[in-house]
């Protein structure tokens, strides 16, 4: 398979500088340029892996050279309201950090269990992450023991291993998410800058990219 597809992608699409108006729109974008930087490729969205699991969905599904590229998209909000393009794009203050670097640790699990589970020939995946609510990637000024420490997805955190709400946290955070989180891989979180339209807090953008690959998980073993 061609190097760096994903990444490829992603770079074509980020110097737009578009500000998305929602997880889908960010999705369908990447699949779009995916598609037209690559014509030979076969994208599919909200992709069901049926060899692996009939319950659950992948963001992306590339196929190309042969392999499966499965793409899992996060896009975290704060209040914004672009001033490009012909139409302004308004953002919700989405909040709920907790559960968002949950669900981001979760999809970073469920592409490690569908890569190393041989079911279908996929040598990487990845995990991306945009956001412009900075909560996300700044570490907290003072170290503090909160219901989500396990879960903290700031610039050069490792993950790895068990990750799990703190005890005593509440039940009506964990719904549907009380299960912990265990990352066979190593990865170190570094984060990007993606566009910062005019100076405010919430104007400036950052993404992550953590790629898993299948090679690395095996020495794992």
């Amino acid at each position: 398979m061609r190097v760096g597809v994903i990444r490829t992608a992603l770079d074509a699409l980020f110097l737009e500088r578009r500000v998305f108006c929602s997880e889908a729109d960010f999705q369908f974008a990447l699949a779009w340029k995916i598609q037209e930087l690559f014509p030979d490729s076969e994208v599919r969205l909200e992709y069901i892996p049926g060899k692996f699991d009939l319950n659950i969905h992948i963001d992306i599904a590339v196929f190309i050279g042969g392999e499966m590229i499965p793409i899992e998209l996060k896009y975290k909000t704060k209040q914004f309201v672009s001033p490009l393009g012909a139409e302004p794009v308004f953002l919700k203050n989405q909040g709920a950090q907790d559960i968002g670097r949950y669900d981001f640790l979760s999809d970073i699990q469920r592409l490690e269990r569908l890569t190393e589970g041989g079911k279908y020939p996929i040598q990487t995946a990845y995990a991306i992450i945009l956001t412009n609510d900075s909560l996300y990637w700044t570490q907290p000024k003072r170290h503090t023991n909160t219901v989500d420490q396990a879960f903290r997805i700031h610039e050069g955190t490792s993950i790895h291993g068990n990750r799990s709400w703190a005890p005593g946290t509440g039940a009506g955070t964990k719904q549907k998410r009380e299960e912990a989180i265990q990352i066979k891989g190593t990865y170190r979180m570094a984060w990007e800058d993606y566009m910062e339209a005019v100076e405010c807090s919430s104007c400036k953008f950052k993404f992550s990219v953590v790629k898993i690959e299948k090679a690395a998980l095996e020495r794992n073993l």
